[in-house]
């Protein structure tokens, strides 16, 4: 995960900025499960449309280090 934010990063600073940003959120608000199979907590399809230009490059989606 480190190296795959370093490659977006070259690719696009401030909106790899912005990606982190939104992953420390998301590890703020999401509480453990106690249920099986697990549900999404903080995930919506929208998240991942404002980070579409990091696509480009790396080897994951957004959608892929989000979920």
């Amino acid at each position: 995960m480190i190296v795959e934010m370093y490659v977006k990063h070259a690719h696009n600073p401030s909106l790899t900025l912005k990606l982190k940003e939104h992953i420390l959120t998301m590890l703020h608000e999401v509480k453990p499960i106690n249920s099986f199979p697990p549900t999404l907590q903080f995930f919506k399809t929208e998240h991942i449309e404002l980070f579409k230009d990091l696509d480009k490059v790396g080897e994951f989606t957004v959608e892929f280090c989000l979920l």
